[in-house]
């Protein structure tokens, strides 16, 4: 398998793309978040008893 001529490609639908540049920039932005102990939604990390 030729992995630089795959690379090459994706590289090159994804620079022809403007719609995979928008959804990965989304993607980014809202799931850039997913760490942080403030937005936790009610969701508890203490084990139950």
């Amino acid at each position: 398998m030729d992995y630089g001529r795959m690379l090459a490609r994706a590289f090159e639908i994804t620079r022809r793309d403007r719609a995979l540049w928008l959804f990965g920039f989304l993607l980014a932005v809202t799931g850039g978040s997913g760490g942080h102990p403030g937005l936790n939604f009610g969701l508890s990390s203490e084990l139950p008893c």
